[in-house]
């Protein structure tokens, strides 16, 4: 049996990992914490740093992160240096030097060097530097990817050479870095470029090698000139025109983490010079790596960790050449003269020939941020509140020669008797930190999504015809290599999932059948006990067997919302097994027939792509997450969330019912005072209030039973880290959760029938058990020694042999006549035993124990 963790257990494991920066251990962990104790400024702090690294959603840090700061004189101090880092990797760049600031503020002598905060403040500086160099870079495709592997779906074809990752050329440094650096091999080439510790340097470097004439390698070298910083350097590519190199470093001009870079070689004094960024989207505040350019100058491959989960990569199919950005933000400020409180506002925008560019609404302030192609003439039609009036108005925005936001504002006021809305352009004004304004759409734009389709470029129009068929399977842009992989990195995820799920089931199933042999072993003693009292005399000892039974009957209680809650996640779970194997299957099938055919045979990678139609289309480019648990919490949360709206309208309800009273009481004194003529309207005003606050207490009485569902959501969320935490026995009895149902439902019926049992006794005999409430978690040592005690004196082997016989029986080496025999046997121990306890009281006054006190 598992036995339950505490809070301390938890809160040393999630720092541990924590403090190792193993931060997808840590999560639910903390998590698990943070339903303790939400309100724990260092639990908020923790679990939001956690989302930052393992989560493809940055934002929802900062809910935690925010709120974690708010409790300054609670929280560590690296709280807000992680909030700096949220901000930064979501391009606020000026939110987040003044957090690493405040960080460098409060922390003073005690901060942690290998935070390197006056590195990442410069980094902010550079991505403000970049922002005015915002380019557009046509997108030919993107795929997710293990972090081991990505490189391995680069079409060299129109490249040349290999990409390996090889130990040939590790230096003793590298090896203690546990460094293996991944090398291009150029195919008509005697140098190689790759990046080294060399023999004791704390920072990777770009070095090189040169074939000598006996066919082995020089010594490594630094490459001369511009490139190297005291920072780390990784990637190199040498273009095959030896025009450029390019490299990902942590220094320079980068904006964080690694960002790409080219430095232009000069062959006649083999130096590199000063490197160029190459700037937003290729570049971000992640890390941005292995750049690989074609001979032709036309398409490019590169690596990013912007948006991945856990050890994985999005890998971008790129044009070289990128234009300038074509987008235009307005943000806006809408208000109404009419009736100030009103911030509703609805805005749909098409473009001149009519065709709807977008829909968009203000938030709960009034304010909006609308993004639109590019400039030219919109029609904007507004509509305030959804009443039935809409207004249109045509606006011609800017073509920008530079990106940057426009100012606008929307106002609702009465002109000649009539509502009108009006649109005001304030092109001309600057924000005070439009950085702010665009962090939001630079961060959906650094996403990179395939945009091919919108630019009307000859090369998008010259696609090979293998790549035309493919496009009705939505492959139209992968290679047939990375067709094979895409395919490969599929089976495997769902393999890992699959694999993940049934072992998480066996642990559902292994936590059932743990807390259900508890239950069992309570409801025997609890029945024993029973037996006990119903067969005395003695009114003490009475008490004392039923109070004792009504602690093990609780412990029943809670042990069974336990078993509840674990069949909650075991069907979801179960429900999702099937789902993913039948998956899997199609991607085996799938993956089968794909190796029975060459790589260079288009029409027959065609053909089988054509056989699994279905597969390829509808599954085979999403996203799998590997854990199905992950998405039973997410469920949970979001429902959560939901409730949480309702806890805030529980507090508006309440509110308006006070009111309400207040109005009644009033109604009901002005009644008794009115004169006649005045009773009727007042006797109506009357009903209307006590109808409202009629409605409002069944409004409540609503919101109560949902919120109420919020303690049954947190329970199924902390029954995942139990089940995780449980060890599997061989000798597990459940085989299907029908099995489990079955016995569960003759389980509960025996529940029922003992809780009834032990209620009527506690009735009939005045009984107070106010103060009877067992501690599930930790079991009093003298409680559990007394119920041994009674139940050993009287017979003394009843626990080993029922226990032996229902094994015997269960693997049906023995007959359900044994353990009725044994149980029955046990029973009669119990009856002589009692009365040789009203023998002795009716000789002696009292038992031979109570007679030695």
């Amino acid at each position: 049996m598992h036995a339950q963790e505490t809070k301390e257990d938890i809160e040393k494991k999630a720092e541990s990992h924590f403090e190792e920066e193993a931060f997808l251990k840590a999560t639910p962990l903390f998590l698990r914490l943070l339903s303790l104790e939400p309100r724990n400024p260092n639990y908020n702090y923790k679990y939001g740093t956690c989302l930052l690294y393992n989560s493809s959603e940055k934002k929802k840090a900062f809910k935690y992160l925010n709120f974690a700061v708010s409790k300054s004189d609670e929280v560590e101090n690296e709280a807000y240096y992680y909030l700096g880092k949220a901000y930064h990797l979501t391009y606020q760049f000026n939110k987040a030097i003044e957090n690493y600031q405040r960080y460098k503020s409060k922390a003073g002598s005690r901060i942690q060097n290998d935070l390197q905060v006056d590195r990442q403040i410069q980094m902010c500086k550079n991505g403000k530097a970049l922002m005015a160099n915002i380019s557009e870079t046509v997108v030919l495709n993107k795929q997710e990817i293990s972090i081991e592997s990505f490189f391995r779906i680069y079409d060299l074809n129109n490249i040349g050479g290999e990409l390996i990752v090889t130990e040939e050329f590790q230096t003793r440094q590298d090896k203690k870095n546990n460094h293996t650096p991944l090398i291009h091999f150029p195919a008509n080439s005697d140098r190689i470029y790759y990046s080294s510790y060399a023999n004791s340097s704390d920072d990777k470097d770009i070095v090189m090698r040169t074939r000598l004439p006996d066919g082995s390698w020089s010594l490594e070298q630094p490459v001369f000139g511009d490139v190297n910083t005291k920072f780390d350097e990784d990637y190199p590519y040498m273009h095959p025109t030896s025009k450029y190199l390019y490299f990902c470093s942590k220094g320079h001009n980068s904006m964080g983490g690694y960002d790409v870079f080219r430095s232009p070689y000069n062959k006649e004094n083999n130096t590199f010079g000063k490197p160029e960024n190459l700037d937003i989207a290729i570049s971000s505040p992640d890390n941005d790596f292995l750049y690989i350019v074609d001979s032709l100058d036309k398409y490019a491959y590169f690596a990013s960790q912007r948006e991945s989960e856990m050890d994985k990569v999005n890998v971008y199919h790129v044009r070289v050449e990128r234009f300038p950005i074509q987008i235009v933000i307005l943000k806006g400020q809408f208000s109404s003269t009419l009736n100030p409180s009103t911030t509703d506002l609805s805005i749909v925008v098409n473009d001149a020939s009519g065709k709807e560019m977008g829909r968009f609404m203000t938030d709960e302030k009034g304010g909006y941020i609308i993004n639109l192609p590019k400039g030219g003439k919109y029609e904007f039609v507004l509509n305030v509140g959804g009443k039935e009036a809409t207004f249109k108005q045509m606006i011609e925005l800017p073509f920008l020669k530079e990106f940057r936001p426009l100012k606008q504002k929307i106002v609702e006021t009465e002109k000649e008797g009539s509502e009108i809305v009006l649109i005001q352009n304030l092109f001309d004004e600057e924000f005070d930190d439009p950085i702010a304004v665009m962090a939001e759409i630079l961060e959906e734009k650094s996403k990179m999504e395939v945009n091919k389709d919108n630019f009307d470029l000859d090369s998008l129009d010259q696609v090979r015809e293998q790549r035309k068929l493919l496009a009705k399977v939505g492959l139209e842009n992968f290679s047939n290599n990375e067709i094979k992989d895409l395919v490969n990195s599929k089976y495997e995820d769902l393999k890992t999932r699959l694999d993940t799920s049934k072992d998480k089931i066996a642990k559902a199933k292994q936590t059932i059948q743990n807390s259900s042999d508890i239950i069992e072993n309570s409801l025997k003693k609890s029945d024993s006990l029973m037996d006990l009292a119903n067969n005395t005399t003695n009114d003490e000892d009475k008490e004392r067997f039923i109070r004792l039974a009504n602690q093990e009957l609780q412990r029943v209680k809670f042990k069974e919302e336990e078993v509840k809650n674990a069949v909650v996640l075991l069907e979801f779970l179960e429900n999702d097994l099937a789902k993913t194997e039948d998956l899997f299957n199609q991607s085996k099938r799938l993956k089968e027939d794909l190796n029975k055919v060459d790589t260079d045979d288009d029409q027959a990678i065609l053909g089988v792509l054509n056989k699994h139609k279905s597969f390829v289309e509808n599954e085979l480019k999403e996203r799998t997450t590997l854990d199905a648990q992950f998405e039973f919490l997410t469920q949970i949360e979001e429902q959560l969330k939901a409730l949480e709206e309702q806890e805030i309208r529980k507090k508006q309800l309440e509110q308006q019912k006070i009111q309400a009273e207040k109005d009644i009481e009033r109604l009901k004194g002005e009644f008794a005072n009115a004169k006649r003529r005045d009773k009727e309207a007042l006797e109506m005003q009357l009903n209307s209030k006590e109808n409202q606050l009629s409605d409002i207490n069944n409004e409540i009485e609503y919101t109560d039973q949902l919120i109420e569902k919020g303690e049954e959501l947190k329970a199924q969320k902390d029954i995942v880290e139990e089940v995780n935490n449980t060890k599997l026995d061989e000798n597990q009895n459940f085989e299907s959760t029908s099995d489990i149902k079955n016995y569960l439902a003759d389980q509960s019926d025996r529940i029922k029938t003992q809780t009834q049992e032990n209620q009527t006794a506690i009735a009939d005999n005045n009984i107070d058990i106010s103060d009877n409430t067992p501690d599930t978690n930790n079991v009093s040592e003298a409680t559990e020694s007394e119920r041994k005690e009674i139940l050993e004196e009287v017979d003394n082997n009843y626990s080993e042999d029922i226990v032996q016989i229902e094994e015997d029986y269960n693997n049906g080496e023995a007959s359900v006549d044994e353990v009725i025999d044994r149980k029955s046997e046990h029973r009669d121990a119990l009856e002589n035993a009692l009365e040789k306890v009203q023998e002795d009281i009716a000789e002696n006054g009292t038992t031979p124990e109570n007679s030695k006190r």
